[in-house]
């Protein structure tokens, strides 16, 4: 076996090391007098799963495609092979909090309200992998609605602005990462908002225990 190092990213290195591991087969089998086809041989991970077809060998080791998810930034990688994400992460709101224009949000005051701003608090922050570099930069999902996160990132909660969302109450369920309705929070969107890949994201909520639902 191998280990394709670029095959998301890299078509002509990923050629180059498939033909090196072919060479390599075939230099074993006239050193051993085995037949090709009495091996067993796997190269690809997701991305060689879905980008390179006629590399699959007799086996494949899928990673994050197994958990619906691209190994890229575009989750049509993905949808286009019927795979859909395993993986959810929600909240619910603890409180509820109707603030006036020109109110500072959060620590290092970040976010400012512009007009009269309705904002519901959810119990996950960086210390539960919400990255903190997401921070202005994410939305959720309220009753099947986007809700923007506004303020910095705290350690163990967020701040969303339901302004323009009706009939929101405590307790109401909160999507981070997932589906509600016929929108979608994706893995693929937060790295991109997070400028990483979404191996880390998915990754990062490792540390949740008992107040989000995974």
């Amino acid at each position: 076996m191998t280990h394709f190092a670029s095959s998301e990213n890299d078509p002509v290195y990923t050629r180059k090391q498939y033909g090196l591991f072919s060479q390599t087969v075939q230099s074993f089998c006239q050193y051993t007098g085995l037949s090709p086809d009495s091996l067993e041989k796997h190269c690809c991970n997701s991305a060689g799963f879905l980008f390179f077809p006629p590399y699959h060998g007799q086996m494949i080791r899928l990673g994050i495609a197994l958990f619906g998810v691209s190994p890229t930034l575009d989750p049509q990688d993905v949808r286009s092979r019927g795979l859909r994400p395993v993986m959810s992460i929600k909240g619910r709101i603890k409180h509820l909090k109707t603030l006036p224009p020109d109110f500072c949000v959060g620590y290092g005051s970040t976010w400012v309200t512009r007009r009269e701003t309705r904002i519901a608090v959810i119990p996950i922050g960086y210390a539960q992998g919400l990255f903190r570099s997401l921070s202005n930069h994410c939305d959720v999902l309220v009753r099947g609605k986007r809700a923007k996160c506004i303020g910095t990132i705290s350690m163990d909660q967020i701040m969303v602005d339901i302004t323009d969302i009706p009939g929101v109450e405590k307790g109401d369920l909160v999507t981070i990462l997932g589906q509600d309705g016929n929108d979608e929070i994706r893995a693929e969107e937060l790295a991109v908002r997070a400028n990483t890949i979404p191996h880390e994201i998915l990754c990062s909520f490792v540390r949740i225990k008992n107040r989000i639902t995974v």
